[in-house]
């Protein structure tokens, strides 16, 4: 049969102790290249990647509800609710509702605008907001009609 002992696959080779005879040493180290050509371009070295360096974190304040949803809803309420007096047939009280109801229902139109972005008071944004208009038209339609009746001839 084989007097050789058995090879295993996952052996390492041989690997030769001296040089071959007739080449020079440095032939073994250096990868071959056409004589006159540059020599090849070297890989820079790879460096394993480093932790990732702690920064310091940006102090950030913790997500609150706005506050500016209900301050427009009650701001659209308190509007309408003053506004109705201009149905009144006292001047002074016709006059004080519609000068703070026009105020109350800006206010209250800004601020539940400018709450429309926040998700948790959203719905209370859309009826302060809805409110709000309702009143500021109320108002501009019974100004227009003052104005329209006051200068019809008696």
């Amino acid at each position: 049969m084989n007097d050789q002992p058995p090879t295993f696959y996952n052996s390492p080779p041989q690997q030769q102790s001296s040089p071959s005879p007739g080449y020079p040493a440095f032939y073994e180290s250096v990868p071959w290249q056409q004589p006159g050509m540059p020599p090849p371009m070297q890989q820079p070295p790879y460096f394993p990647p480093q932790a990732p360096t702690p920064y310091p974190r940006a102090m950030t304040r913790p997500l609150r509800p706005s506050r500016l949803a209900p301050a427009g809803l009650v701001l659209g309420i308190v509007g309408l609710l003053i506004s109705l007096g201009v149905f009144s047939r006292v001047i002074p009280l016709i006059l004080f509702s519609l000068a703070f109801g026009f105020i109350l229902s800006t206010a209250g139109m800004v601020f539940s605008a400018l709450s429309l972005s926040s998700i948790s008071r959203k719905a209370l944004a859309i009826i302060g907001l809805i409110l709000s208009i309702i009143t500021f038209l109320l108002l501009l339609l019974v100004t227009l009609l003052g104005i329209l009746v006051s200068s019809l001839p008696h």
